[in-house]
């Protein structure tokens, strides 16, 4: 990919060459539910596997929430505004509740609000996860909470978040991908400073990856930008819900070689509660029409290797020639 391809919309941040390949696609997937988890992941890791397929997982570490996070951070704290809240977009907590209510079904409902269990206690599904050869990064440890927090209440939360990863692996994860696309400079900041090397980004207009300002330790935005609507949904999810069509996958694979005849590469997800159970044979298809393609399916993880490397040789000849 050449370097006359990168006019990103990155504001202040730097634009990177990435190292990314002609006809890469990266499928992200969010684990946010209980149930995506336990039943959606098995699933997706089955299908990768026979279409041979690399993705990245992100999983929250705590509970998705329960009757006091979403009493305080999604109703209270909606009601009675302050400027120290990181807040979600207008009517977004509208929006995802309503999906919620549509998808999970009150009994599930009512689990996750008065018998909340932590996701870090499904660990083989998510050792299963690394050793099957997918990335396995981190969405947050309190999924409710991700609307409404003050920068104290955001430092606790991403510190429980990565001791949680961190008691199961040993290590902290190398990326992030933010809980209803709600991050700012002080999410990157807190991030940074923790060690966390990259951020999986939904609300960019940038179409390549790029570094962020000093201030947020020079971190790597990953853009994911195969998606449809102003909420950043999933697009098989979109066109089988939200705008119905007769062929959810086809319009999804549309939009995935629009980005890379375009722009060299594409980047999409998708959550293990929907496409890992309800959208699995639209997900089968779509896989089926990038193998046939011959596309090349990568992980983030695999092109911030990539372009560290790219960067390091970068360097070393600098100074080479200094």
């Amino acid at each position: 990919m050449t370097a006359e391809r990168l006019q990103t919309s990155a504001g202040n941040n730097v634009a990177v060459v990435p190292s990314i390949e002609e006809g890469t696609v990266v499928l992200r997937v969010d684990i946010d539910s209980l149930v995506g988890l336990r039943f959606g992941v098995p699933h997706l890791l089955d299908l990768f596997e026979h279409y041979g397929c690399k993705a990245c997982f992100y999983s929250v570490m705590g509970w998705e929430g329960d009757i006091f996070s979403v009493l305080r951070h999604r109703i209270w704290r909606r009601i009675f505004r302050s400027p120290h809240y990181l807040y979600a977009r207008d009517g977004e907590s509208t929006q995802n509740a309503r999906s919620i209510t549509r998808s999970y079904g009150w009994g599930e409902i009512l689990r996750m609000l008065f018998f909340p269990r932590k996701f870090s206690r499904d660990v083989n599904i998510l050792k299963d996860i690394i050793e099957r050869g997918h990335e396995l990064s981190v969405h947050g440890y309190i999924h409710v909470k991700w609307n409404c927090m003050t920068q104290q209440e955001l430092e606790r939360e991403v510190d429980a978040m990565l001791q949680a990863y961190r008691h199961l692996f040993g290590k902290i994860p190398l990326g992030f991908a933010a809980p209803l696309a709600l991050e700012n400079d002080i999410t990157h900041q807190i991030l940074a400073s923790r060690g966390i090397r990259y951020t999986s980004v939904l609300a960019t207009e940038s179409v390549y990856p790029y570094r962020g300002a000093t201030r947020s330790g020079g971190m790597l935005y990953f853009p994911v930008f195969v998606r449809c609507a102003e909420h950043y949904i999933p697009p098989i999810e979109y066109f089988s819900r939200f705008h119905p069509v007769e062929d959810p996958a086809g319009e999804t694979a549309k939009l995935i070689d629009d980005a890379i005849d375009k722009f060299g590469w594409a980047s999409t997800f998708m959550h293990a509660r929907n496409e890992g159970i309800t959208y699995l044979s639209s997900l089968k298809q779509v896989l089926g029409s990038i193998r046939e393609r011959g596309y090349k399916v990568r992980t983030f993880e695999e092109l911030y290797n990539g372009i560290v490397r790219q960067e390091d040789s970068s360097s070393l000849t600098t100074g080479e020639m200094a």
